[in-house]
C-alpha cells in the first residue's frame, strides 16, 4: 500500500535540502549554467537528443554537487580537525564534481559551439 503522507514528508526533506543546497555557491554557478543550457536550447530549437544531453550532462553535475556538499558535511561531523582521510574524502568528492561538470561543459560546446558559428555566419 502506498503511503502518501509519508511521501509527501519525504518531499518536503527533499525540498530542504535543495533550499540548502541554493545557499552554495557552486550549486548556484551550476543552475546557472544549466539556465543557459536552457536558452541556448529554446533559441537554437535544438532537437530531442541534444535536449537529453543538455538536461542529463547538468542533470548530473547539479546532483554531483549536491552529493558533494553531503559528503563535505558528513566529513566535516565525522572529524572537525584536520585529518589527511578526511581532506582525501572532500577532495576526491570535488574531484567527482569537477569530471561532471566538465562532461557537461563538452557536451554544452559539442551542442552548441556549430549553432553559435552557424548563427554568426548568417547575420
Amino acid at each position: 500500500m502506498i503511503q502518501f503522507p509519508k511521501f509527501f514528508k519525504s518531499l518536503g526533506y527533499a525540498f530542504q535540502g535543495i533550499g540548502m543546497l541554493l545557499k552554495e555557491n557552486n550549486f548556484r554557478i551550476h543552475l546557472l549554467i544549466f539556465g543557459f543550457g536552457i536558452l541556448f536550447g529554446c533559441f537554437f530549437e535544438i532537437d530531442t537528443t541534444e535536449w537529453l544531453f543538455v538536461i542529463l550532462g547538468n542533470g548530473l553535475a547539479i546532483a554531483s554537487e549536491g552529493f558533494n556538499s553531503a559528503i563535505e558535511a558528513i566529513v566535516d561531523l565525522a572529524s572537525p580537525e584536520f585529518h589527511p582521510l578526511a581532506k582525501k574524502a572532500k577532495d576526491i568528492a570535488a574531484g567527482s564534481v569537477w569530471i561532471t561538470a566538465m562532461a557537461s561543459m563538452i557536451c554544452h560546446i559539442i551542442i552548441f559551439l556549430p549553432k553559435i558559428i552557424d548563427w554568426i555566419l548568417g547575420l
